[in-house]
């Protein structure tokens, strides 16, 4: 591991004080970069990978968007809003498509809360895809 890789490992030890933080409602902050910016609260704080937060004291945002297009094989970066970038959301038939924003209530990306509804309408528009890509359709539990 070389010096660069060594300064954005995180420890266990960090992860579990950050989530001390978290869970006493207390402004803390998580860079996926490591760059320091933002107020004297957030600029300190521990910064696993991975996450993208914003911080309580000063709204500064940190991380990067991790959200990638649903469609298998897929990996192309879209907002955690969408479903799946253009090239796939455009393989989705109408009716299915319709139904995916019928089903979507604004703010589920944040709240990671998303409808039983929107869950199924979603696997439906992924296979819609594999089907027109001609992959083998995934097993989905019911």
């Amino acid at each position: 591991m070389n010096e660069q890789e060594t300064a954005t490992t995180v420890t266990d030890a960090e992860l579990k004080r950050a989530q001390d933080a978290i869970d006493q409602d207390e402004p803390v902050i998580y860079d996926v970069a490591g760059t320091p910016s933002g107020c004297d609260v957030c600029r300190d704080a521990p910064k696993p990978e991975g996450l993208r937060v914003r911080c309580k004291a000063c709204g500064t945002e940190y991380g990067e968007n991790a959200h990638v297009c649903h469609a298998t094989r897929c990996n192309a970066k879209v907002p955690p809003k969408m479903l799946m970038c253009l090239k796939h959301w455009r393989m989705v038939p109408r009716d299915i498509q319709r139904r995916v924003w019928a089903a979507y209530v604004p703010g589920q990306e944040i709240r990671k809360d998303p409808t039983d509804e929107y869950m199924t309408v979603q696997c439906e528009a992924v296979e819609a895809v594999e089907r027109r890509e001609g992959l083998a359709p995934r097993t989905r539990n019911a």
